[in-house]
């Protein structure tokens, strides 16, 4: 309940807080993000309708805590013969901080793990600014961007809507995407 008096010039604000008010105010906690922006496409999406494969724990394990994120997703995998690779993202603790939406790509061999952009790997080139860049062969990028395709379809429960995200976003345009994911990107949109 609110009240002002007022006498004069003099203003009296007085607030006036019920028992249940003050509780929830007694019990407040900063509210987790719902909302995070894809790696690749730029889309922006609630964690709650759209649903992404949470990456296993043991992954932030095999990398030894290198990982900038306490929760990740996982947007693309591919396993080769070589080992395995993963484009992630995710938040850097338990959805309180601001999430980190560029992504990381991973590549696992045995127990030693490189990363690099994303942008890179999905360009079908070696980033000259990293110390160790992973070079992914053609079958790799295939793999990842067919996985990826896969992968945002079933997230965005289905083609249409996953294409109307896309479209929705502002400044899209496929020109922008590495040339890998943009010649599949268009095969995918324009097939049935």
């Amino acid at each position: 309940m609110r009240f002002i008096a007022a006498k004069g010039s003099f203003i009296t604000v007085l607030l006036l807080f019920g028992p249940a008010e003050a509780q929830q105010t007694k019990n407040a906690r900063p509210t987790p993000y719902t909302y995070m922006s894809d790696p690749i496409f730029g889309v922006d999406y609630s964690v709650k309708s759209v649903r992404f494969e949470e990456a296993p724990a043991s992954l932030a394990r095999l990398c030894h805590g290198r990982l900038p994120w306490k929760r990740m997703w996982i947007f693309a995998y591919f396993k080769a013969i070589d080992g395995d690779y993963y484009i992630v993202a995710g938040w850097t603790s338990d959805g309180y901080t601001d999430p980190l939406t560029d992504g990381l790509t991973i590549e696992i061999h045995g127990v030693d793990c490189s990363f690099d952009q994303p942008g890179w790997i999905l360009s079908a080139k070696v980033n000259p600014y990293v110390s160790r860049p992973i070079a992914a062969a053609p079958e790799v990028v295939s793999g990842l961007v067919t996985d990826l395709l896969r992968r945002y379809t079933a997230a965005f429960g289905g083609k249409a809507k996953f294409l109307r995200a896309v479209h929705q976003t502002r400044n899209f345009s496929p020109s922008n995407l590495p040339d890998p994911v943009r010649i599949e990107f268009d095969k995918f949109a324009k097939s049935p």
